[in-house]
């Protein structure tokens, strides 16, 4: 089969920043006081900032703007990202990108991260 284009997911797929996804947003969430126990969390991966932080807003009836709350968090994540190595690419994901790219096969990237934090991955 010849592929006319690929599209790859970043977050999960491209590179592994769950886990700190996970602890910026544990971090703000215990700053704001938020009874949120660790299983709960899981039901917000996959999601975007912005609709986690809306979600939690009405849930715990929090007077938050949530989209200063997902603006925060991004710039969290990205200084970590920049400070640190916490986010790596899988293993074999440079190999394949490497691999398409010699058979001239253009790839895309698809998130729902915010273009902050894609910029800053990319």
């Amino acid at each position: 089969m010849k592929f006319k284009a690929e599209i790859f997911d970043m977050d999960g797929l491209l590179v592994d920043s769950e886990p700190l996804h996970v602890s910026i947003e544990t971090a703000m969430i215990k700053e704001l006081n938020i009874p949120l126990k660790k299983e709960m969390y899981s039901k917000f991966a996959g999601t975007t900032s912005l609709s986690m932080w809306k979600t939690l807003i009405e849930e715990f009836q929090l007077d938050n703007n949530p989209k200063e709350l997902s603006a925060e968090s991004d710039r969290r994540f990205v200084d970590e990202l920049l400070n640190t190595e916490q986010v790596q690419l899988f293993e074999g994901v440079r190999e394949v990108l490497i691999n398409l790219n010699k058979k001239g096969i253009p790839i895309a990237l698809a998130s729902s991260s915010s273009k902050m934090i894609v910029d800053a991955i990319l």
